[in-house]
């Protein structure tokens, strides 16, 4: 098998992420906290993120041809809501 370029690896990401927001397709949006089935006290998120990013005809002396780079980040937010609480002396 032949090694895959960052252009190849960043179309199928993308591919499969399209492709996972049109297979669900369902009344409304998927929740992850739904999907988790969280009292309504606690919430969690997740964000993923992916970027390609290119430099060509590469300014510096001596190194030829072009960078590349696929960065990938994912955070995941936990959060537990509470009511105020107040003290009294």
């Amino acid at each position: 098998m032949l090694p895959l370029t960052v252009n190849q690896v960043a179309f199928s990401a993308l591919s499969f992420f399209v492709g996972l927001a049109s297979a669900v397709g369902a009344e409304s949006p998927w929740r992850l906290k739904a999907a988790l089935d969280l009292p309504t006290w606690a919430d969690v998120g997740l964000e993923q993120r992916l970027r390609y990013e290119s430099l060509g005809n590469n300014f510096r002396t001596g190194r030829p041809g072009s960078d590349q780079a696929l960065a990938l980040r994912t955070s995941l937010l936990e959060q537990i809501k509470t009511e105020p609480v107040g003290m009294v002396a």
